[in-house]
């Protein structure tokens, strides 16, 4: 990417530098080292080590979340989005440790967002495959079919209130609420604030399934990885 280095840096277009291939060599790294014996991408697994994986292994696992990340590598090649090296490293530090089997996950729920390292760069009418490249809006999909999509304005660019017509229709921190006329673009639920599912509630909140049937919950904190539910 230009720009963009071995040591960090923001990585924006051009193809000079594939990020992809760090993000797939250390998550294959960690699910090898990691992973409890059975098979792991069709292949068996018969230690925790990284010399005793068989090397198709780590072909087949890197090829693979290669694939998975070519959506956020094409978009940055074609000036869609830019990629916060240093950001993206944090998040990889988070999810995928080097020196330990051990991660927080809520922590990684934060720093691998990806608007925590990457930046919209598409302005609305551009072309765009998803939503995270197109700047002060969301990517218009029509049919299913991403090679087509275009980036229109946010319903409430201001965060306040409008209607929508999709969830991706309202701008960060709010969510699309169904109602009984038009459904609204309404903040993000903190605690105790009603809930259906989790999606409706700010960052670090959950809406738990325990506290009754839907329509009837409401927003807590979520709790640690290894702590108990309830």
């Amino acid at each position: 990417m230009a720009g963009g280095s071995a040591g960090g840096g923001t990585a924006s277009d051009g193809g000079v530098y594939d990020f992809c291939a760090e993000v797939a060599q250390r998550e294959c790294d960690f699910y090898i080292r990691c992973v409890a014996a059975g098979t792991l991408f069709g292949d068996p697994v018969t230690g925790r080590a990284n010399n005793t994986a068989p090397a198709t292994q780590r072909t087949l696992c890197e090829a693979t979340r290669r694939d998975e990340c070519r959506i956020q590598q094409a978009g940055a090649e074609r000036g869609r989005r830019a990629v916060n090296l240093t950001g993206l490293r944090t998040c990889l530090d988070a999810q995928f440790p080097s020196a330990s089997c051990v991660r927080d996950r809520t922590a990684a729920l934060t720093v691998c967002d990806i608007n925590a390292f990457t930046t919209p760069l598409a302005a609305p009418g551009a072309i765009c495959t998803s939503s995270d490249e197109c700047a002060g809006g969301y990517c218009n999909i029509p049919g299913g079919n991403a090679a087509c999509g275009q980036c229109v304005r946010f319903a409430n660019p201001d965060g306040g209130t409008a209607a929508c017509n999709t969830a991706a229709a309202c701008a960060p921190g709010t969510f699309c609420r169904q109602a009984a006329g038009p459904d609204l673009c309404v903040p993000l639920g903190g605690a105790d604030a009603g809930c259906n599912s989790t999606s409706e509630c700010a960052p670090g909140y959950v809406c738990p399934a325990s506290a009754g049937p839907i329509g009837a919950r409401s927003c807590a904190l979520g709790k640690l990885e290894g702590v108990k539910c309830v």
